[in-house]
């Protein structure tokens, strides 16, 4: 992982602690979809884990998001 990468990914870490209910998720999640969509399935695990998300309500939103 590159600097940029680095930095982008401890940006989206910060946003995604200060949302609270699975719709402020979900629409966070839309708006990065890209992004999202080219990080590997550990990228993405590692990710909610930081988060301290709920690991069935996070899959939940990545399945409607990827889907």
């Amino acid at each position: 992982m590159n600097f940029d990468e680095l930095r982008r990914l401890t940006q989206l870490l910060k946003t995604l602690k200060t949302l609270h209910s699975q719709q402020e998720i979900l629409e966070w999640l839309r708006e990065n979809k890209e992004y999202i969509r080219s990080m590997e399935p550990a990228q993405l695990e590692e990710l909610r884990e930081k988060a301290d998300y709920d690991k069935d309500a996070w899959e939940e939103v990545l399945r409607q998001l990827l889907n």
